[in-house]
């Protein structure tokens, strides 16, 4: 290892701060790099925030062609013993060292602008995706305390576009395993479909009211918030339903999944998910209640009708200006 090394640190707004490491190392002509994370609060701790996970899949396709990343992949994984997750990282860093990836240990012919361009983009991208995972850290810590899952705690922003009174609870959030998640989900065409991965961040929680159970598996991808968690939900309480057996929960999937206004989808959108599957679950009981001899769900909230149109759909759309529950049109 040459005796050089680079240290860039990257503080957020709040304090927490990451360090990236440049090291040169003489044999292969590469530079190695390393970060390391200074969190203000020492109870933020989890996968989310490790220092192996942090820059997994960071999109910086313009500094990368396809070819040379797939030829240096391959000599880095041979040379150095590196896993497929780290030689996308280790390809950008050599770029930014100015050292050539096809072939790789070459210096790379660039201007001062060119370089000056390059490590700014490389720093916003990096301190952005760093910012994004405290956020997400924060919000496991509350869900995972799911005391600590009160509208207090909740962003106000949030808490304003749904009812007041909510009597759904947050049981639990805890991870879960890709094997938990695999037998836990194999009705669900979203992972033969392939869009989940044994390499996103996987929960799973528990909502109930009385003696329903709404049980959600989540998916967070690496890029979060810029994909959005994916939810996997069963209800069991008349039976046990999920999206291959029950319309109404392939609506409320993809209420969830999909129906997530563009100015919601920011660094808060996971605990928004949950706290909106909450209020949900609330008007699905009491509306399919409603339907009964003898509800079992008195009604709480305000809507029209319990289902609309031949779809029998039910009206899983709030208004927070007129304060009622509608269906999708």
């Amino acid at each position: 290892e040459h005796p050089l090394t680079v240290v860039i640190k990257l503080k957020t707004e709040g304090g927490d701060e990451l360090r990236m490491i440049f090291s040169y190392l003489t044999v292969p002509q590469i530079v190695d790099f390393k970060i390391k994370i200074v969190a203000r609060n020492s109870t933020f701790t989890g996968e989310v925030l490790e220092a192996s996970s942090l820059l997994n899949n960071l999109q910086l396709d313009a500094l990368l062609p396809a070819k040379q990343t797939h030829n240096f992949e391959s000599w880095i994984m041979e040379k150095m013993g590196k896993t497929k997750d780290d030689t996308n990282t280790y390809a950008w860093v050599q770029k930014v060292a100015g050292i050539s990836i096809d072939p790789p240990g070459k210096e790379i012919e660039m201007s001062s602008n060119q370089r000056d361009v390059l490590i700014r983009s490389v720093v916003k991208a990096t301190l952005e995706r760093f910012e994004h995972r405290v956020s997400l850290q924060e919000q496991l810590n509350t869900m995972i305390h799911s005391k600590s899952f009160k509208q207090e705690n909740i962003p106000k922003e949030i808490v304003n576009i749904y009812p007041q009174k909510i009597k759904s609870k947050l049981k639990s959030f805890e991870p879960f395993t890709w094997e938990q998640f695999c037998q836990n989900s194999e009705h669900s065409d979203l992972m033969t479909k392939g869009v989940i991965h044994s390499h996103d961040f996987l929960y799973k929680c528990v909502i109930t009211r009385g003696i329903a159970t709404l049980t959600g598996l989540i998916a967070v991808k690496a890029s979060y918030p810029d994909d959005t968690p994916i939810f996997i939900l069963t209800l069991a309480w008349k039976d046990r339903w999920n999206s291959s057996n029950n319309e109404w929960i392939r609506d409320l999937e993809r209420e969830i999944n999909v129906e997530i206004e563009e100015q919601h989808k920011n660094k808060s959108v996971l605990i928004h998910q949950v706290y909106k599957l909450s209020a949900l679950l609330d008007v699905m009981l009491e509306c399919i209640s409603a339907m009964d001899p003898e509800p079992l769900f008195t009604k709480e909230h305000n809507f029209e009708v319990p289902v609309d149109g031949r779809q029998r759909k039910l009206p899983l759309v709030y208004d927070p200006v007129n304060c009622i529950f509608t269906t999708r049109s």
